[in-house]
C-alpha cells in the first residue's frame, strides 16, 4: 500500500469507529445529548449539541480522503454547526487529503490550525503474547459499567460517553478488554472491527500502574484477536506533547512494531 493508501485506511477506521460508538447507542442516548452523524462527501461530521465544548464529539473526520473536498463541502460543514448552534468544532486534516490547498481554504473559512495527532498503523501480525503480571483478558456486557467508569476517569470524562462507551457492549463490532490487579480493574482498551481493520482506541491505564508494561499486553491480546477475527492492519491514533514530540504511549506502541503514518493538524474554528 502507499501512504496515500495507508492514510485513507486511517482515516475511514477512525471515522467508522466513532460512527459506530455513536450511531450505535440507543435512539434516547443520542437525543438527550443532541448526537449525530452526518456524511459530507466521504467525510463523517460528528455533532453533539448537549456537549457542544468537546471536540471529540463536535468534529469531522476523514475530509478529502475519499474524494476531493469540494467549496461546496466545506461550506455544507459550515452550514450544519452553525444550524445545530454549535460555535466550536474542529476538522482533523490528514497531509493526504485533497485538493492540495485545502488548509488555505480552511484558513480562508476562519480555520486555525489547533494541535496535532499522529496516527499510526501496523500489519496485524507477528506480535507475540505479552506478559506483565496483570490479568488482561477480553469483557463482556457484565464489565460494561466499569469499563466505561475507568476509561471516563481516566480521561476525565463525563456523560454522555460513560453511556456511551456503556452502549457500545451492544454492538458486535467492538471487543473490549481491561487489565486487573486481583480484581480491581487497572486498564481497558476497545478494538473497532471493520473488515480487513481494526481500529484501537480507549486506551486507558490507571496512572499509578502506568510503566508496567500492561499497555504492552493489551495490545497483544487485541491484535490476536483482531487477527483471528481475519483484519489485516490496525490504526490508533496518539498526541503528541506540548512540544510536538512522541509521548510515552507512541513511543510504546513505535516500539511495538507500529509505524507513524503522519502528524494529522486540527483545525479549530471559534465563534467569529
Amino acid at each position: 500500500m502507499t501512504l496515500s493508501d495507508l492514510s485513507g485506511l486511517a482515516e475511514r477506521s477512525e471515522a467508522n469507529a466513532y460512527g459506530q460508538l455513536v450511531e450505535g447507542a440507543p435512539s434516547s442516548l443520542r437525543s438527550a445529548h443532541g448526537l449525530s452523524v452526518h456524511r459530507v462527501g466521504g467525510a463523517q461530521a460528528f455533532v453533539a449539541t448537549d456537549v457542544a465544548g468537546s471536540l471529540m464529539l463536535n468534529r469531522v473526520i476523514g475530509l478529502g480522503v475519499a474524494a476531493p473536498a469540494s467549496e461546496a463541502q466545506l461550506r455544507e460543514i459550515e452550514a450544519l454547526y452553525r444550524e445545530q448552534r454549535v460555535h466550536t468544532h474542529a476538522i482533523e486534516l490528514s497531509p493526504y487529503a485533497q485538493p492540495t490547498d485545502i488548509a488555505a481554504r480552511l484558513h480562508a473559512l476562519g480555520y486555525l490550525p489547533f494541535k496535532q495527532t499522529t496516527m499510526m498503523v501496523r500489519a496485524v501480525g507477528g506480535m507475540p503474547a505479552a506478559g506483565c503480571g496483570y490479568a488482561v483478558r477480553r469483557v463482556g456486557p457484565n464489565a460494561a459499567t466499569a469499563f466505561a467508569s475507568l476509561a471516563c476517569r481516566v480521561f476525565s470524562l463525563e456523560q454522555p460517553f460513560q453511556r456511551l462507551l456503556e452502549a457500545s457492549f451492544d454492538n458486535s463490532c467492538w471487543q473490549h478488554w481491561m487489565a486487573f490487579d486481583g480484581g480491581q480493574p487497572v486498564a481497558t482498551a476497545m478494538t473497532c472491527l471493520d473488515g480487513e481493520v481494526a481500529w484501537i482506541g480507549w486506551v486507558a491505564t490507571v496512572p499509578e500502574y502506568r510503566g508496567r508494561g500492561i499497555q504492552s499486553a493489551v495490545t497483544a491480546a487485541q491484535m490476536q484477536a483482531a487477527e483471528q477475527a481475519g483484519a489485516r492492519w490496525a490504526t490508533l491514533e496518539t498526541a503528541l506533547t506540548a512540544r510536538r514530540q512522541p509521548g510515552p504511549s507512541q513511543r510504546n506502541y513505535l516500539r511495538l512494531g507500529w509505524a507513524a503514518l503522519y502528524n494529522r493538524i486540527v483545525y479549530l474554528r471559534r465563534p467569529n
